[in-house]
């Protein structure tokens, strides 16, 4: 009797993690479906998730409220290259995009230059194995890419396969510059210089 009780509850226990990891797929596939990400060689792992499918589209103003009342002052550059001009924002959860365009685009993958804000302690790159170059502008911690494997078939399609990519940490904050590839380095750490 009591090996037929532990034979009945191993087969519970193996019934339950075969349910667990069916579960687990099923929302993995749906998360990977509504975030539009492509895991495949040419995929950058340092490339900002495109959040338009899942997150709210917003003003600027009520993206940067929605941050305040989570008691969160985030930056936004005062200075940006002649024309551009902000646009939308998308916001979901912690994470914000801010676009910015010449010619009134909304879409992340297709404008001219987006700021992706992300929470953590450190800039998220390795400098064993990441390609691009660390550096301090003013008191905080850069990493820049001038050709950054672009991810996104949008903006592959308009811009070619890379973009500029400066990442400056500040505080716990993660300020993701993306420009496509007519912005300088010059241009790049300007916009960086003016986040406030």
């Amino acid at each position: 009797m009591l090996g037929a009780v532990a034979d009945m509850t191993k087969t519970h226990h193996i019934l339950l993690v075969a349910v667990i990891g069916v579960v687990s797929l099923i929302a993995f596939t749906y998360q990977v479906g509504q975030t539009e990400v492509v895991f495949n060689a040419n995929t950058p792992k340092h490339q900002p998730l495109s959040l338009e499918s899942i997150a709210k589209k917003m003003s600027f103003k009520n993206a940067t409220a929605l941050f305040d009342i989570k008691s969160v002052s985030i930056k936004l550059p005062t200075w940006l290259p002649e024309g551009l001009k902000p646009t939308t924002a998308y916001c979901l959860s912690n994470v914000a995009v801010f676009v910015y365009s010449s010619k009134g685009v909304e879409s992340i993958g297709s404008a001219e230059f987006t700021l992706q804000i992300t929470f953590s302690d450190t800039l998220p790159f390795d400098p064993k194995t990441s390609k691009g170059t660390f550096m301090k502008v003013g008191e905080y911690d850069v990493y820049y890419d001038m050709a950054a494997a672009e991810g996104s078939n949008e903006y592959r399609s308009i811009y070619g396969p890379t973009c500029k990519l400066l990442v400056l940490h500040a505080g716990n904050v993660n300020y993701w510059l993306k420009g496509n590839p007519t912005f300088s380095f010059d241009d790049m750490v300007r916009i960086a210089t003016s986040l406030s």
